[in-house]
C-alpha cells in the first residue's frame, strides 16, 4: 500500500555524497522517436560521455562537445570567499574545455547545449571523525565568455566559518562539484524494418480488423475480430491463420521489429472483459503476426465497445525487391484437393495451380495444374526468400514427389517455388505433413520500386553526471588571497543526535552544530519503486538467458530499483519535541525545525541482502556492487538459475520478509541505524497508483475523477479529502466502497466543504485507504525482457488407440490441436499403427507460459486440445478440452460438423 500518496515530497536541497560518473535515478520511460522527429542532439555510441562527439539531428555532418570545465587561473586564481557589508559570499569562475580525446577531432565542434550546477560539498566532523556529508549548491550562476560564473551567499557566520575550516583543512574532504545534465538521442539497436502500415484509429464492437493494411475489414482479410459476446463479455479473436500476443505493460515505442519476432505467439482470444479479466486496458500493448506473417505492436489508447488502437506493421521481408504480397497465410490443403495460389484457397477447378494427389494410400504427388509450375527447394530459409530468388527457382512441370514409404521431397519443413498460372510467384513450406499437408505462403505480384527502409529509431535519454574539479580535495593555504575578511577559521561543527517516538517506534534525528536549525534524518525504509509515466509498472526487469531449454538451470539477471520513503506525518510529529532545542535566533525565513536527509560517506553504507532460494534463504549477504544512496535509492542487480529465481518472484507477492534487505548506516561515533529493504509489489513508493482528476462542480463542489494508472487491481476501501486547505467531505462514491478496480477502470466521488466564496475550489484526495492487489502475471509481462519466448517445455503422449482407425466410416487421419502457451498441431494416420499394436504414442512437446511455472499456479500445465478426423466421407471436429495430464488418450472422435 502507497500511504498517503497525496502528499508532496518536501524540497530536499541536499545532494548525493561522493563524486560519481552517472548518477542513477528512476527516470520515466525514454521517448523512442525516428532521427527527423528528434529535437535533441545524436549520441553515436550506447554510452554518452564527453569523451565522444555527438551530431546534431538535422545534419549528421555537424558535430558537437560536451565541455569540462576548471577554474579559471589568469593568475590568480578566480575563486573568492569574503565578508562584505551585509553578508557573504562563495564566488566562482570556471571556464570550458575539451576532453583530451576529442581536442583535435571536435576542433570545429560546437558546444553541446547542457546545463550545469555547481555543489560545495564537505564532511561533517566531529573529534576527527566523519559523520556526515553537507552540500551546499551555488544556486546564483551567470554565463560567461567561454565559461559560468556561480555565487553562494549568505548572512549567517556559522555557515561562513565551517566553509572556510574546509577549504583549508584537508579533514573535511572538500569538493568543488560539477554537475551537467542533457538529454540526447541514443539508436536502437534493430529498431530497422519496412514500415507497412502505421498509425491510429478506431475498431468498432463486432468489427474486423487487418493490421497489414491497417483498416477495418470483413472476413478473409481480417487478422482480429473484436467480438462481442455480450454487453460485458469481449474477446479479441484471431482470425485467417493470425495470431496474438498479449505484451502488459510494454513501452510501445522502443519495441523493435526483432522484440516482435521472439515473442510467444498463440491463437488464444486476448480477453477484453468489462467486469473480468482484461488483457485490452488502457495503456495495455499486444504483439500480432498478421495473416501474411508480417509483425505489428499495437497499443490500446482508450478501452471500450470500440477499441481506440495504435499499430505498427513491420514486414519481415527486408530485402531490395518491392514487389507485392498478393496473398500470404497458413492453411491446409485437403487430400485429393486442388488450391488456388493466387487466391490462397483450395478451389474445384478452375483456377488451380496445384492438386495434391493421393495415387494410393501411401502414393503421393503435389501436381501442378492449370499452367502452373513448380520447383522443390528443400529445407531452405522460408523467411529469408526474396521474391527475386523465388522467381529465379528452377521451376517446371514435373510432379513433387511425396510419398509415404518412398521418395518424399514434402516433408515438414520442406519450401517449394510456384510460377502460378496468372504469372504471380510464391514461396510455400510444408508445416506439417501427411494425408492433408498444413502449408504456409506467401504469393508475389510483379516486383516494383523498392520500399522505403524503415528509419532507425532513437532512444530520447537523459544523461548526467558529476566531477570535482581541480585541485582535489578543494584545499587552499590559510593565508590564500582567495579568502577576504574572514578572520580565524574556527566554529562548532558536528552533530548531536535526539530520539522521537513515533508510533511507538524511536526515530534519531540528528542537529547541525554549525547551523543549529538543521535536522538530518534517515529514511524510514526503502520500498520497490513504481516507474514514473503510466502505467506505473514496478522498476524490475527479468533478463532471461537466449537457451530455456532447461528451464530450471536457465539464468535470469533480475534487476530492482527501490526507493527511500519517509512518513511525512512522522517529520510533523516531531516538531514539538526538536522546537526546544533552536537557539535564540535563526536567520530570516526560518521559523521552526528544518527537516533534510542525511547523507554519509560512501564507506559509512553497509547494504546487504537476503533472498529466498529453493534451497532456503541465503541469509544477509553483502552486496558490495550495488549502488546506494540514502536519498536517491538502491539499484541492484542479481544473476541467478532460473529455479533459485521462483521462490523469489514468489516472494515479490507474498506478504512475508522472506525476500528483504538492511542498509546499516554508521554515523560517526553517535549511533549505527538500520534501514530495512521492502521487497514486496503491494508496498511499493513512486507516483500514485490512481490517477486524480478533479472538475468543479459548483460552489464548495469538485466532481472527482480516480483512475487505476497501474498493471494491477487495486481496492479503494476508503478516501478521505481537504478541499482548498479545508477538512471535506467525500460523497456519491460509484462504485460504491470498497471498491474493486482492474487496471484502466475508476471511480467517481464528490468532494464537498465550504469554502469561502470566490475561492477556487482545489482537491486533495487522501489515498491511504488503497490497497494494491498484485497480478503476478500483469507484472511479468512488464518487466520480462527474453530474446526468446518466455516460455517452458511440458513434453505429454499423445495415445491414439487403433479404435480411431477401425469401422467401415474409420479415420484417415487424426489432426490434434493444442492451445498452450504457443499452439502446435499433430497429424496422426493409421500407417503410424504398427500391426497388432492397440494403439501408437506420438511425444508432443508443449510450449507452457513461464510465469505459470514461476507462481505455481492453478493452470500449470493446463492445455487445450482438440481433434479432427479426416474420414473418406467427410471431415468431424470435436469440441476445445480442457487437460493437464502429461498422458492424452483418443479413442473415440465425437462427430461435430466441422
Amino acid at each position: 500500500m502507497n500511504a498517503p500518496l497525496w502528499t508532496p515530497a518536501r524540497p530536499d536541497p541536499s545532494g548525493p555524497a561522493g563524486p560519481i560518473p552517472i548518477r542513477r535515478r528512476p527516470l520515466p520511460r525514454p521517448r523512442v522517436l525516428p532521427r527527423d522527429q528528434l529535437t535533441v542532439p545524436v549520441c553515436p555510441v550506447p554510452e554518452p560521455s564527453d569523451t565522444v562527439l555527438f551530431e546534431r539531428s538535422d545534419d549528421p555532418a555537424r558535430k558537437l562537445y560536451l565541455p569540462r570545465y576548471r577554474v579559471v587561473d589568469d593568475p590568480p586564481l578566480r575563486l573568492r570567499l569574503a565578508q562584505g557589508a551585509n553578508d557573504w559570499s562563495l564566488s566562482v569562475e570556471l571556464e570550458k574545455y575539451r576532453a583530451p580525446e576529442v581536442e583535435q577531432s571536435g576542433a570545429d565542434a560546437e558546444e553541446l547545449p547542457h546545463d550545469v550546477g555547481l555543489t560545495l560539498r564537505f564532511a561533517i566532523v566531529s573529534g576527527g571523525v566523519i559523520l556526515g556529508v553537507r552540500e551546499l549548491p551555488l544556486d546564483e550562476r551567470t554565463a560567461t565568455p567561454g565559461g559560468v560564473r556561480a555565487v553562494l551567499r549568505g548572512t549567517d557566520s556559522a555557515t561562513r566559518d565551517q566553509i572556510h575550516l574546509a577549504m583549508i583543512d584537508q579533514v573535511y574532504a572538500a569538493e568543488l562539484v560539477v554537475r551537467r545534465s542533457t538529454s540526447v538521442g541514443v539508436l536502437v539497436p534493430g529498431s530497422g524494418g519496412r514500415v507497412v502500415s502505421s498509425g491510429q484509429g478506431v475498431l468498432r464492437g463486432t468489427w474486423m480488423f487487418d493490421f497489414d493494411s491497417g483498416q477495418e475489414t470483413t472476413f478473409g482479410a481480417a487478422d482480429v475480430w473484436w467480438e462481442q459476446h455480450t454487453d460485458v463479455l469481449r474477446e479479441l479473436v484471431v482470425q485467417s491463420g493470425a495470431a496474438t500476443a498479449a505484451l502488459g505493460a510494454r513501452d510501445f515505442d522502443a519495441l523493435t521489429v526483432d522484440d516482435l519476432a521472439g515473442v510467444a505467439y498463440s491463437t488464444t482470444p486476448l480477453a477484453g472483459n468489462v467486469g473480468g479479466p482484461n488483457e485490452l486496458g488502457p495503456g495495455t500493448v499486444f504483439a500480432v503476426r498478421t495473416s501474411s506473417g508480417n509483425f505489428a505492436k499495437v497499443r490500446v489508447v482508450e478501452y471500450g465497445y470500440n477499441l481506440t488502437l495504435q499499430w505498427v506493421t513491420y514486414s519481415t521481408d527486408r530485402g531490395p525487391a518491392g514487389a507485392p504480397v498478393v496473398t500470404a497465410g497458413q492453411g491446409v490443403l485437403h487430400g485429393t484437393w486442388l488450391f488456388d495460389v493466387d487466391t490462397g484457397a483450395e478451389t474445384s477447378g478452375d483456377g488451380a495451380d496445384l492438386w495434391w494427389e493421393q495415387q494410393t494410400d501411401t502414393a503421393r504427388l503435389m501436381v501442378p495444374t492449370g499452367g502452373a509450375a513448380i520447383a522443390p527447394l528443400g529445407p531452405a530459409a522460408f523467411d529469408a526468400l526474396l521474391p527475386s530468388q523465388v522467381a529465379a527457382a528452377p521451376f517446371s512441370t514435373n510432379p513433387i514427389p511425396g510419398h509415404v514409404n518412398g521418395p518424399n521431397q514434402l516433408v515438414a519443413g520442406s519450401v517449394f517455388a510456384v510460377r502460378t498460372a496468372a504469372g504471380n510467384v510464391a514461396k510455400m513450406q510444408v508445416v506439417e505433413y501427411g494425408y492433408n499437408l498444413r502449408l504456409r505462403w506467401v504469393t508475389f505480384g510483379p516486383g516494383g520500386d523498392p520500399p522505403a527502409p524503415a528509419p532507425d529509431r532513437y532512444r530520447v535519454t537523459a544523461y548526467s553526471d558529476e566531477t570535482a574539479v581541480a585541485p582535489k580535495p578543494f584545499v587552499f593555504p590559510s593565508g590564500s588571497p582567495i579568502f577576504s575578511g574572514l578572520g580565524d577559521a574556527s566554529g562548532p561543527d558536528g552533530l548531536t543526535r535526539t530520539d522521537v517516538s513515533f508510533r511507538g517506534r524511536p526515530y534519531s534525528y540528528y542537529q547541525d552544530a554549525a547551523r543549529p536549525w538543521i535536522f538530518y534524518h534517515l529514511p524510514d525504509e526503502f520500498r520497490l519503486a513504481r516507474r514514473d509515466d503510466p502505467p506505473h509498472v514496478p522498476a524490475l526487469s527479468v533478463q532471461l538467458g537466449a537457451d530455456l531449454a532447461d528451464v530450471e538451470a536457465t539464468q535470469v539477471t533480475f534487476g530492482f530499483t527501490a526507493v527511500p520513503f519517509v512518513d511525512p506525518g512522522r517529520l510533523d510529529a516531531a516538531v514539538p519535541a526538536l522546537r526546544p532545542l533552536l537557539p535564540g535566533s535563526l536567520p530570516s525565513g526560518v521559523t521552526g525545525p528544518v527537516h533534510q536527509a542525511l547523507q554519509v560517506p560512501d564507506g559509512a553504507v553497509t547494504y546487504t541482502l537476503s533472498i529466498p532460494s529453493r534451497t532456503g534463504s541465503t541469509g544477509a549477504q553483502p552486496r558490495p556492487t550495488a549502488f546506494v544512496d540514502l536519498r536517491t535509492g538502491i539499484v541492484d542487480t542479481l544473476t541467478m538459475a532460473m529455479a533459485d529465481f521462483r521462490p523469489v518472484y514468489q516472494a515479490l507477492f507474498a506478504d512475508t520478509e522472506l525476500f528483504r534487505g538492511d542498509v546499516a548506516v554508521r554515523v560517526g561515533s553517535l549511533n549505527t541505524e538500520h534501514v530495512r529493504l521492502i521487497a514486496r509489489i503491494s508496498r511499493t513508493s513512486g507516483p500514485p497508483v490512481l490517477d486524480v482528476a478533479g472538475t468543479p462542480a459548483g460552489p464548495g463542489r469538485v466532481h472527482v475523477r480516480l483512475t487505476n494508472r497501474i498493471e494491477s487491481p487495486v481496492t479503494v476501501n476508503t478516501l478521505a479529502a481537504r478541499l482548498t486547505g479545508l477538512p471535506a467531505q467525500v460523497g456519491a462514491v460509484a462504485p460504491p466502497l470498497p471498491a474493486l478496480l482492474p487496471p484502466g477502470s475508476g471511480l467517481d466521488c464528490d468532494v464537498v466543504a465550504p469554502v469561502p466564496e470566490g475561492t477556487a475550489p482545489e482537491a486533495v484526495i487522501d489515498l491511504g485507504g488503497v490497497v494494491v492487489n498484485p497480478e503476478p502475471h500483469a507484472v511479468w509481462d512488464a518487466v520480462v525482457v527474453s530474446a526468446a519466448p518466455a516460455v517452458y517445455r511440458f513434453p505429454i503422449t499423445l495415445e491414439v488407440f487403433a479404435s480411431a482407425f477401425a469401422g467401415a466410416d474409420r479415420a484417415v487421419e487424426l489432426i490434434v490441436d493444442f492451445r498452450a502457451g504457443t499452439n502446435v498441431s499433430v497429424q496422426v494416420t493409421s500407417d503410424q499403427l504398427r500391426e497388432g499394436a492397440i494403439k501408437v504414442s506420438v511425444p508432443v512437446d508443449l510450449a507452457m507460459p513461464l510465469v505459470d511455472w514461476l507462481v505455481n499456479a492453478s493452470s500449470l500445465n493446463e492445455y487445450q486440445y482438440r481433434v479432427t478426423a479426416v474420414r473418406l466421407t467427410g471431415t468431424a471436429t470435436g469440441p476445445w478440452v480442457r487437460r493437464q495430464s502429461s498422458i492424452l488418450p483418443i479413442q473415440v472422435v465425437p462427430l461435430v460438423d466441422a
